[in-house]
């Protein structure tokens, strides 16, 4: 992952549902939602939250767990699943599967999978499963392309900040008050202007590295449409080497993802040790472009751009 643009800067449609009208004219690149986004579970992502939920045994939690099975606390919380029932207090109308990540040294509890459990800590999120892009790109180049099960999509990954406390864990008590719906997110429109996981083709020439700014281009063409203001961005994948200064065409798709330490987990440093430094980057969603195939480089140098701080 690059890091180029720590700038909330993709996120329109996962509150309003929108996205890029591929048709339309790409006079300059798209002004979207800035701020940070709202999670699956109703919260911004990094915020400081309780949930309570049960732990699914198996598949889908349609399998029990054995009579008289004893499950130790401890081991790794990475990987694991829980069905959130409510968050802060309040009952969700449908309970949100989410999968759960390393947080603050947090580890599973004892017979976790026999009762319900509430845990502190903040939600974030991660672009799961094969893109639209990888299925147009081995179309293009004649490579045979196997689908899979799980499309793209966003997922919702939780990091524990507390220790799991088991809520009601005998009588399994119905939770109280009234219920409220978390969000439904769809795909957000990135930077370029499309869906994310979208095949596309741009054109910008190549800028300088440096431990603060990766491999990058400045933007001028998507998909043959030019641009009024280029947009620099950082390329990960299979564009290979590239020189400074150079034009090139680069071919696959924007992702993106949350970058920095989230306020939750700063203010449970800071709790923790008071003189703890304040996180260097700011918690902020970053978008960068993953190339399929490598960079095809223009026979005319061009002159290099300069780069808006």
């Amino acid at each position: 992952m690059n890091y180029l643009r720590a700038i909330p800067a993709v996120f329109a449609a996962l509150t309003l549902g929108g996205c890029a009208n591929p048709g339309a004219a790409m006079s300059s690149p798209p002004t979207l939602l800035r701020g940070i986004p709202v999670g699956g579970l109703g919260f911004p992502v990094g915020t400081d939250i309780t949930i309570e939920g049960t732990f699914p045994y198996g598949k889908g939690g349609d399998i029990h767990p054995p009579d008289g099975a004893v499950f130790p606390a401890g081991g790794k919380v990475e990987g694991s699943f829980m069905f959130v029932e409510a968050v802060n207090g309040r009952k969700l109308a449908e309970p949100v599967y989410v999968m759960l990540i390393e947080g603050n040294g947090a580890t599973l509890p004892a017979n976790r999978f026999t009762g319900r459990f509430s845990v502190r800590g903040y939600e974030t999120f991660k672009l799961t499963g094969t893109p639209p892009a990888v299925a147009a790109a081995s179309k293009e180049s004649g490579e045979s392309f196997t689908e899979t099960q799980r499309g793209w999509e966003v997922t919702f990954e939780f990091a524990p900040l507390s220790s799991f406390a088991a809520v009601d864990s005998g009588a399994m008590k119905p939770i109280e008050g009234p219920a409220f719906s978390a969000p439904h997110w769809n795909m957000p429109t990135g930077d370029l202007g499309f869906p994310l996981g979208e095949y596309l083709a741009i054109e910008g020439v190549k800028v300088p590295e440096s431990m603060n700014n990766p491999l990058s281009l400045k933007v001028d063409r998507v998909n043959g449409r030019k641009l009024d203001l280029p947009l620099l961005i950082s390329i990960s994948g299979k564009a290979g080497d590239l020189q400074d200064g150079m034009r090139y065409t680069v071919k696959g798709y924007e992702t993106a993802g949350m970058d920095g330490q989230a306020p939750a987990l700063e203010a449970a440093i800071k709790a923790a040790d008071p003189t703890a430094p304040p996180a260097q980057r700011l918690w902020a969603v970053t978008s960068w472009f993953v190339a399929l195939a490598e960079a095809k480089k223009s026979a005319t140098e061009v002159p290099l751009p300069a780069i808006a701080e």
